[in-house]
């Protein structure tokens, strides 16, 4: 039997303007998952899931979807599959925890049956196993964690366009660690506005120009403007605990940009200096909402790659 480990980074998607489109790979967290192959009837199933995030995955996960869509869409029905779950990213809090555990493993399969599929086929797989956390298929997250750094993905024609780009960008991750909800994802796009003004959606496709560009060139400032969206967040803000008082906080005390995490409730900070400042703040503000928080300063991820050696093995939950 054939083994392949894969690892793949947590993400925040959106980043304000770039709802559905552009999602950042960092190293906040990661999962790993291992992919197990022998000659069979094309049953999947999972031996094992743990890590200090296991607790709310269950059988019917982002990983477990995405290799059975990705087994029947390519015909495959002649081998076994048995996968293992680190689950090292807080699930529900908006930082791509299924799209990285679908990702890991579309990415595992196609190495331990060497199927040599792009970037764009491992995109479309992982994004259907997102569908057990959003409803939808979605491939924002999924980009990140497999291309790494920033990601800008979309379907034209119903074809998958996808590019990664490196950043030089700091950024602070805020989670709150008391706040759980069930389909939380679905929840969240449900407070979407059907109907926008259409000067709304002038200026916001005019910050996701300029969120892209400016993060490329490095004017952080102009990024960190373009972060703060109008469509999107003004109808998830009230939804997020702490949100809006964070965000007023942070940026009169130097913080360049602040967004929702994906769809929360996690926060992403793009500052330039006084880390440690800046995460002190966030934290005390959180205090005062009564909320437990804890907060890590991050940089861009690498892309989903293959374990091997002593790097084949599951962290020890703390």
């Amino acid at each position: 039997m054939e083994e392949v480990w894969a690892k793949a980074y947590s993400s925040s998607a959106n980043l304000g303007s770039g709802f559905d489109v552009v999602s950042l790979a960092h190293d906040a967290y990661y999962d790993i998952v291992t992919i197990s192959a022998k000659r069979g009837k094309g049953d999947v199933k999972i031996e094992k899931i743990e890590g200090p995030f296991s607790s709310n995955v269950n059988e019917n996960n982002s990983a477990v979807y995405a290799i059975k869509y990705m087994m029947k869409d390519l015909g495959i029905n002649n081998y076994d599959i048995l996968i293992k779950i680190f689950k090292g990213i807080p699930v529900s809090s908006g930082l791509g925890g299924s799209g990285a555990s679908a990702a890991a493993s579309v990415f595992a399969l196609s190495n331990v049956l060497d199927l040599n599929l792009s970037k764009e086929q491992l995109i479309k797989y992982a994004g259907y196993g997102e569908i057990v956390s959003a409803g939808v298929p979605h491939y924002d997250n999924v980009a990140a964690s497999l291309l790494g750094n920033l990601a800008v993905v979309g379907k034209i024609d119903n074809e998958i366009y996808a590019y990664s780009f490196e950043i030089k960008a700091n950024f602070i991750i805020f989670r709150p660690t008391d706040f759980y909800l069930n389909n939380k994802t679905q929840y969240m796009r449900s407070l979407l506005p059907k109907y926008v003004e259409f000067k709304d959606h002038v200026q916001d496709s005019v910050k996701l120009g300029i969120l892209i560009s400016s993060l490329l060139k490095g004017d952080l400032k102009a990024a960190g403007k373009a972060m703060i969206d109008t469509i999107v967040t003004g109808s998830r803000s009230k939804a997020i605990p702490c949100f809006n008082e964070i965000k007023e906080k942070l940026i009169s005390n130097g913080a360049y940009g602040v967004a929702i995490s994906g769809a929360g409730p996690s926060i992403i900070v793009l500052f330039d200096k006084n880390s440690e400042e800046l995460l002190q703040i966030g934290l005390s503000t959180y205090k005062e909402c009564g909320i437990s928080a804890e907060a890590k300063i991050v940089n861009p991820a690498p892309p989903a790659s293959i374990l091997y050696g002593d790097d084949r093995s599951f962290p020890k939950s703390t």
